[in-house]
């Protein structure tokens, strides 16, 4: 299929053309016209475009080879608030590395010896180990229709893993990890392993990190780069999912999914717990407890069908307050949960509210002070004192006058 779309764009007019082009910029370059030779500049752009021509023949050589079609439009701008994009970058490089390794050999030298350097490609190759085991939950948690508890299980099993890498007295993950990234610099190194220097190197470089020493060039890497970056993932996801967040989250088991049926008793479980969490808004435990069978009476009766695709806001609506106040209460406040930081800062964010459309151009000292007026909306202004301050910057001889006008009045 990609083979034929290759032969039908080298066989159309467009592309006889550009062939056509850029054989003619060839000759007339190979002649030494005398008023090729005098544009400097245009020579110098010349140039340019060569490279750039010859990086994009590599690339389409490089798909055609690997059987992989080109892409028909353009990539999407990046988001740094968007933490799978960012994620994606890792992995994307890590797959165009032969490319750019061999566009920046050509154009920018100082770029081609960053890139080479063996702390890079050991840093990026930690990276996509680190961020794979990741990036499943980061999908779930960021996509519009998530399931918490998926979520929650998810992330235990991911924190056992990463835990099992730390305390593997082998370190067969870092050694899978090291292995592929001396392999990547020895394609790019005349099949040179990564040299006994980087043991010293790669440890006293930088001032910002542990400047561990190991005693062999893996060890080093292993104690700067990634015992650090495994530790900070753990802190991180245990920080994330902390005991009362996860009690928040599987607070989703007192769906009548879920209290019918075998998950009965994981929703009993469930909201045990959440009944002990949130008991400055309930009742006594034990009423608590007896008004939750009651609900999962009413939800054993309900049809299978109705059961099964009830969401939160439903249930909610099926829950009366009058028969189970208690909870009613707890799918309340499972129901304003956000999902994440950044649900909850969309959605009642002051800026929003502000920086509206018709507003993009404010600047920003008046953003801050709308912004300022907004959020402390109880504190009490003095007019006078802002009409005064607005009348001395346009004209210094009216604060008086006017401030006198304005007390007498």
């Amino acid at each position: 299929m990609i083979t034929d779309f290759y032969s039908k764009h080298r066989d159309c007019q467009y592309h006889a053309q550009a062939c056509d082009a850029f054989q003619k910029v060839l000759q007339q370059e190979e002649s030494g016209d005398i008023s090729a030779q005098l544009k400097t500049t245009a020579h110098a752009a010349l140039q340019d475009n060569r490279y750039i021509f010859k990086a994009v023949l590599h690339a389409i050589e490089y798909l055609g080879r690997t059987n992989q079609g080109l892409r028909s439009h353009r990539e999407d701008r990046f988001c740094p608030t968007r933490f799978i994009d960012g994620l994606d970058s890792v992995f994307n490089f890590l797959e165009l590395f032969d490319a750019a390794v061999e566009y920046f050999n050509d154009a920018d030298q100082s770029v081609y010896n960053n890139i080479v350097n063996p702390v890079t490609i050991v840093a990026l190759h930690v990276l996509q180990a680190l961020l794979g085991a990741i990036r499943g939950l980061a999908v779930v948690l960021q996509g519009k229709a998530m399931d918490l508890i998926a979520a929650s299980e998810e992330a235990d099993r991911i924190l056992r893993l990463l835990k099992a890498w730390r305390s593997d007295c082998e370190d067969a993950k870092f050694k899978e990890v090291f292995a592929a990234a001396e392999e990547l610099h020895k394609k790019h190194h005349g099949d040179q392993p990564i040299p006994d220097k980087y043991r010293a190197s790669a440890s006293h470089r930088s001032q910002h990190r542990s400047n561990a020493q190991g005693a062999s060039v893996s060890d080093t890497f292993k104690l700067n780069i990634w015992y650090p970056a495994l530790d900070l993932i753990i802190i991180e996801l245990s920080e994330c999912f902390s005991k009362s967040a996860k009690v928040a989250m599987q607070m989703a088991k007192l769906l009548p999914a879920f209290c019918a049926g075998p998950d009965s008793a994981e929703s009993t479980l469930a909201a045990a717990k959440a009944f002990e969490e949130y008991a400055a808004f309930l009742d006594m435990p034990a009423v608590c407890l007896a008004e939750f069978e009651r609900w999962q009476a009413f939800c054993c009766d309900l049809p299978e069908t109705e059961r099964n695709d009830m969401t939160i806001s439903q249930a909610i609506k099926r829950c009366n307050p009058s028969l189970w106040p208690n909870v009613c209460k707890l799918l309340t406040i499972f129901l304003t949960t956000p999902v994440t930081t950044c649900t909850a800062e969309r959605s009642f964010s002051t800026l929003r509210l502000l920086k509206t459309y018709t507003r993009s151009t404010m600047g920003e000292r008046r953003l801050n002070g709308l912004a300022l007026l907004a959020v402390h909306k109880d504190i009490l202004l003095d007019y006078n004192r802002v009409v005064e301050e607005y009348s001395r910057r346009f004209d210094p001889r009216a604060p008086s006058t006017l401030s006198h006008g304005l007390n007498d009045s």
